[in-house]
């Protein structure tokens, strides 16, 4: 993954610059589920492990205490407070998002990875569909203890990658920056685009079909009333950052029969 950023006058050195960095997309908490082994059917239950093991996160932070991860260690910057009393500051600081900066245990790692300087209008990555799988052959998970997500991990592997669409299926879309924000035109959304050689061809929206919408999955549910025909899918979605600014993204062609 690349490293973006732009040159900015350095405020606390005058007439010098310094790099100002900023992420392609963001991820939370929702997204990470639903990128879990049968995330989206238990979808409640992850929810409820990764409240708690994030409230146990956030406590350490709070207490000023860095968390110690692979490669790397997570290091709270805690905001001043208003507040002597070391309870009220802590309530005052928790009422808050908190910012915690990624410290890499070797610094050269950074080094290593490739750093892209912007200048002009920011072009997000694409959307990127990996795989499209029929949602009614995945397996149902019993337990969600590790024998239980390997073997699910596996057999979602094992499915081959659709080509072939039938009307009223449900799929899923397996990828990245999948997930379809508003942009400030309004024509953000998810499309089936005929295949043919037109400089416009029909596009059907299917936003409204759109069960699950997240950054690495998505849900689909095939309307039962499309013409048949070859298609690809494009997504248009504004960038978190600036609404303004589309990020976009097509599929592999398919048969829709």
């Amino acid at each position: 993954m690349p490293f973006y950023y732009r040159e900015i006058p350095d405020p606390d050195h005058p007439g010098c610059i310094k790099r100002a960095y900023f992420a392609d997309d963001v991820v939370d908490q929702e997204d990470l589920i639903y990128k879990m082994p049968g995330g989206i059917e238990h979808y409640d239950k992850y929810k409820e492990l990764l409240d708690v093991i994030g409230r146990g996160m956030k406590d350490t932070f709070l207490d000023n205490v860095s968390i110690k991860s692979k490669g790397h260690t997570l290091k709270p910057e805690l905001e001043d407070t208003p507040y002597q009393d070391p309870e009220l500051a802590r309530i005052d600081r928790d009422s808050k998002p908190l910012d915690i900066k990624v410290v890499p245990d070797d610094p050269k790692a950074y080094d290593q990875q490739v750093h892209i300087k912007v200048e002009g209008a920011y072009q997000p990555e694409p959307c990127v569909f990996e795989r499209m799988v029929d949602y009614s052959l995945l397996p149902t998970i019993t337990s969600l203890d590790q024998k239980g997500l390997d073997e699910y991990k596996q057999r979602e592997a094992a499915l081959p990658h659709l080509t072939i669409i039938s009307r009223g299926m449900k799929i899923k879309i397996i990828g990245d920056h999948l997930r379809i924000r508003p942009n400030s035109a309004g024509d953000h959304g998810l499309c089936m685009v005929e295949e043919v050689a037109s400089d416009a061809p029909k596009r059907y929206r299917l936003l409204d079909f759109v069960e699950v919408n997240s950054h690495g999955v998505l849900l689909l549910s095939v309307p039962k009333d499309l013409p048949l025909g070859n298609y690809r899918l494009s997504i248009v979605s504004g960038w978190y950052d600036d609404p303004g600014i589309n990020r976009m993204g097509e599929s592999a062609p398919f048969a829709l029969v």
